[in-house]
Order: C-alpha cells, then structure tokens, then sequence
C-alpha cells in the first residue's frame, strides 16, 4: 500500500478570530466548525494567518498579520521570538502572562483533581529576560554554510534555530551565541558535539559540553580557554549524566550549590541534576515562603517538590532536615499529588518556562 499523499496546503492567507489560547500558547480560532492553532495570535484578535499543517480534526497555522490588536500584546523582547522555540509568550505582557499561568493552574487542579484552593499566595514575579539559568542548547555544524549553529530547536521543528542572542537566557551565555558558534567552529570535534548545557549556580555559571568522541588535546585546550576568558566553568560529558565532570577550574568544589536564605544551609548538586531556571531572586523568595504543608511531599535529606514546582518550575533546595509526616499527611496529600502527577503529563513545559520569573 502506498503512502498518504501530503494535502496541499493553502497559498493565500486566510482570516481568523481567536477566540482562546491553548495550553503550549496558541491561539485558538474555529474555522468551518474545525479547530485551528494559530501561533503568534493572542485571543480577540483578527489576524491574516497562513497554514502550516492540516490534519483530520485540526490545523495549524502562523499569523502573518495582525489586523486588530489585543491589549495584551506586547514587542517581544527577543528578536527570534517568532521562529525560537525556547518561549511561546513573549509577545504577551508580563503581567498577563502570570495571570494565564495563574488561570491555567486553577483550571488544571479543578479538572484533573477536582480540587479548589481555599486561597491562593500571591505570585512571585522576577526579571522578564535574562533570567533562565538551566538550559539545554542543541549545536550543529552545517557544511553547507561553512558555520556551527548553537540554540534551541524552532518552533513546529526538529531543526536548530538560527540564533545569535537569547535574551531569555542569563546574560553569561544568552548574549555570548556568536562567540560560541565561533568557538565551536574552530574545533576538529564540531560535528561530534551534538549539544551544550547551561547551569547557574549561587556563585558560578557552568557549559557542559555533550562530545561522542575523545577530544583532541587542541579542542580541549581551545574550549579551556574560552571558559577562563569568559569566567565560565567547562565540564564535559562523553557518555550519560554520570560521566559530567569537570575540567576548568581544576580546583575547589566541584558541584555548583544552591543557598536556602532562610536557614543559610546551601545543597551541592550536580549541575545536571539541580539546576532551576528561574532567576535566584525569585527562587531565594519561593524558598522563604514555602507553601501550605499539606501541598509538600517531605523526604528527609531529599529534594523537595511542591506543587507548583512539580507542574511548572525546577525544585528548590530543601533545608537539611524535614519532619517526617504521619500516615494522616500522606493521606491528605494524596489527591494533590495525584493531580500533579496528571497536570505534568497535560501541560508543556515550553509554555511554563516562557513566563517571567519562571
């Protein structure tokens, strides 16, 4: 049996009214009783939108003109907002955008667990860019151009965008793109390094470079010398996360750690393992807050995930010793974890991670 030939989408742009945003921030438009997301468009708005896939029982598009406006809609902050797919809500303002996160969170808690808050703590906000600590950049040398790209993945794609900046990505790195794609252009490794974390700590911020093959003594001294011009920390990783390790600087410490401000304890961590992507200002304020007990699994010596950690964020460092709760506390935090369990599997987490101080 042959393949399905691929339908033949739409030259012309074609107008929509949207009417909500999805969950992965999408607007939403109904078009001959058909669901379509349009990226780009927020709700209330009219726009030119042009298709990008059509199925069964949706579509898809991109708006490439906004005819009328939502209030809500703001210039995004980074010039590749509208092909990176590291944010989807940039060109929401930021106080919506913690408003939808707020409403998201409510209509998930009421829908998979049946649950409703008998009060909400106010939102924590932080720096609307520069603030994503933990990230996981893909690289890529193409031949064809003669240059390494070094970023996310564009939206609807598997391919590496085109990126020279990120202004969402702390400034260490975010701002650096063109100087690590030159890096990784020099190298005789460049097409065996398929990827490069960022992870902040209190005190330093780290490049972990992903590399399937031994790397030669040249590399390894040009990727050394980047990281002390630059005051970065080098680790390297040749096979799974149990291989990171640190090459630069061979002395001191070689964890990243995290300070818990109300109690001064700090936790070492791998920097794989604990890295959050929220700024430290918003965490060292999550952190002396905390939540309503019934909301926390509490292991002693453990991390601890709250709610709001588990459905939207990174953990938090936990002080070092947490009481052990009585059967009655597990009972009570039975249905609240089991409502995280299905909120994580619901949500994406790209819409999450695109809103201020998250």
């Amino acid at each position: 049996m042959g393949r399905r030939r691929k339908k033949k989408l739409p030259e012309m742009p074609v107008a929509a009214t949207i009417e909500s945003l999805s969950h992965d921030g999408r607007g939403i438009a109904r078009l001959d009783g058909k669901t379509t997301f349009i990226d780009n468009a927020l709700p209330g708005e009219q726009v030119f939108f042009q298709y990008t896939y059509m199925r069964r029982k949706f579509d898809e598009g991109r708006a490439v003109e906004i005819l009328e406006a939502s209030p809500d809609r703001v210039e995004p902050p980074c010039a590749h907002a509208l092909i990176c797919g590291g944010c989807s809500l940039q060109h929401v303002a930021p106080a919506s955008q913690i408003r939808r996160k707020e409403a998201v969170l409510a209509e998930q808690l009421a829908h998979f667990g049946g649950l409703q808050p008998e009060s909400w703590l106010a939102p924590l906000t932080g720096p609307v860019t520069g603030y994503r600590g933990k990230a996981r950049m893909g690289a890529k040398f193409i031949d064809a151009r003669g240059e390494t790209l070094v970023g996310f993945r564009e939206k609807r794609n598997s391919f590496i965008a085109d990126l020279h900046r990120c202004e969402v990505l702390i400034p260490e790195v975010g701002h650096r793109l063109d100087d690590l794609r030159a890096l990784m252009d020099g190298l005789e490794s460049r097409h065996r390094i398929p990827q490069i974390e960022v992870a902040r700590g209190d005190d330093a911020v780290a490049l972990v470079f992903r590399h399937l093959d031994p790397l030669p003594a040249a590399d390894l001294a040009k990727l050394v010398a980047f990281c002390q011009d630059k005051g970065l920390q080098l680790y390297l990783q040749p096979g799974n996360e149990s291989t990171v390790h640190r090459v630069w600087p061979e002395q001191g410490e070689e964890r990243l750690y995290y300070r818990h401000a109300p109690t001064g304890r700090t936790r070492k961590a791998p920097s794989w393992l604990f890295t959050p992507r929220i700024s430290p200002r918003s965490m060292r304020r999550s952190t002396a807050a905390w939540f309503p007990w019934h909301w926390i699994c509490w292991r002693s010596r453990r991390i601890i995930r709250c709610l709001i950690c588990s459905a939207a964020w990174a953990t938090s460092p936990s002080p070092r010793r947490a009481a052990r709760p009585g059967w009655w506390a597990w009972k009570a935090a039975t249905p609240w974890w089991s409502a995280v369990t299905r909120m994580r599997a619901a949500t994406t987490w790209k819409t999450w991670n695109s809103m201020p101080g998250t």
